[in-house]
């Protein structure tokens, strides 16, 4: 639903800097890639991020310069580590 309504919308997105919190799956973050943000970050807990890797490099390629995407571990109350190669947030996913 919320994949959907981005795709409705995707004004909110567009060239804007995207952090998805508990990703799952990604697809949210999958969407707003391809939707054109400048970047989806996509977070879970440790057991979640090979599957959230692995569709994320399905849909979108191999994560490098050329792709706008970055799968990490999310702990809460803990350092971001990916912090230093985004920038500055403007959309929060979460649902």
């Amino acid at each position: 639903v919320l994949a959907k309504y981005f795709e409705d919308h995707p004004e909110l997105i567009s060239g804007k800097c995207c952090v998805g919190l508990g990703s799952g799956c990604g697809l949210t973050e999958i969407v707003v890639s391809l939707l054109g943000a400048s970047c989806s970050v996509m977070t879970d807990l440790q057991p979640a991020i090979p599957l959230l890797a692995q569709n994320a490099e399905l849909a979108l390629g191999e994560p490098g310069k050329d792709c706008n995407y970055i799968v990490s571990e999310l702990l809460w109350g803990q350092d971001i580590t990916f912090r230093e190669r985004i920038a500055p947030v403007d959309v929060v996913i979460g649902a």
